[in-house]
């Protein structure tokens, strides 16, 4: 029986032996996804379902020219967006299988969810439907 997690992803995982789908494959290594391929199914995904998003950079950046641009806050999440239909906002933290949020995006999550928000943190396309109320 093949292991459909073999064909996914890009990340080393190491996984029991008997779940791997060809005997090439390397003892108990198995991929998973990253959090980076996870964000860009699930823009393609929401932008197909009656929304804009877009990845949303936190931090700052400095210019070749030594010049100091601020993004996002910390903490903000990867995804941001609208549905056309509501006009609600839509930000989404992604997290791979094994990722965990920092005390930054705990926090952002705390102050968030006190306002009409479509907020959630997603590991999958079908987490980010279920938080538009989408199938």
């Amino acid at each position: 029986m093949a292991n459909p997690l073999l064909a996914q992803g890009l990340q080393r995982f190491v996984y029991p032996s008997h779940y791997l789908s060809h005997p090439s494959q390397p003892v108990g290594v198995i991929k998973i996804k990253s959090e980076h391929q996870i964000q860009n199914e699930i823009l393609m995904a929401l932008s197909s379902h009656d929304c804009t998003v877009c990845r949303s950079n936190a931090g700052k950046v400095i210019t070749k020219d030594n010049r100091i641009i601020a993004l996002f806050p910390k903490g903000w999440p990867d995804i941001t967006g609208f549905e056309h239909h509501s006009g609600k906002m839509i930000l989404i933290e992604v997290k791979n299988e094994r990722g965990k949020l920092r005390e930054d995006q705990k926090r952002f999550a705390k102050f968030i969810k006190q306002y009409p928000v479509l907020y959630g943190v997603c590991r999958s396309v079908d987490d980010a439907l279920k938080i538009i109320g989408g199938k």
